[in-house]
């Protein structure tokens, strides 16, 4: 990711939140290992990650990002996708999913610059008096 906002570059993200039967972690383990190695060489797709939640051992998260909208909807259309639905009876409730639009990626260069800029003061509610220390505006 590069150090400031890049722009216009805009990714698809499909996120799947999920938590398994601490009988079937190993088993989910993996099918999502074969699962992100396959849609890492699919087209379009720019990341496939599965993530261990640090305080469930039985939580957690596969982070995909794909170039364009068309390239996801392959991949949720695959075999492959139609897999970690029909998996739900490893699950110990229905996995979370959602799809985002990322038109703008930042890194820690853009992180300081949103840190350093000032908030500009808020005027007081109507009735409020303002707080110590500041000037109303």
């Amino acid at each position: 990711m590069s150090a400031a906002i890049t722009g216009p570059r805009r990714v698809m993200a499909a996120t799947v939140r999920m938590r398994v039967r601490s009988e079937k972690r190993d088993e989910v383990i993996q099918a999502m290992t074969g699962l992100m190695t396959r849609a890492r060489r699919a087209p379009g797709c720019l990341s496939a990650h599965f993530y261990a939640d640090s305080e469930d051992p039985n939580a957690f998260t596969l982070v995909e990002e794909w170039r364009h909208r068309r390239d996801l909807d392959r991949h949720l259309r695959s075999d492959e996708f139609a897999a970690v639905i029909g998996a739900s009876f490893l699950l110990s409730r229905a996995a979370e999913i959602a799809l985002d639009l990322v038109s703008h990626q930042g890194g820690a260069d853009e992180v300081l610059r949103r840190r350093l800029v000032a908030t500009p003061a808020r005027r007081p509610r109507k009735g409020q008096r303002p707080r110590p220390g500041r000037r109303p505006d």
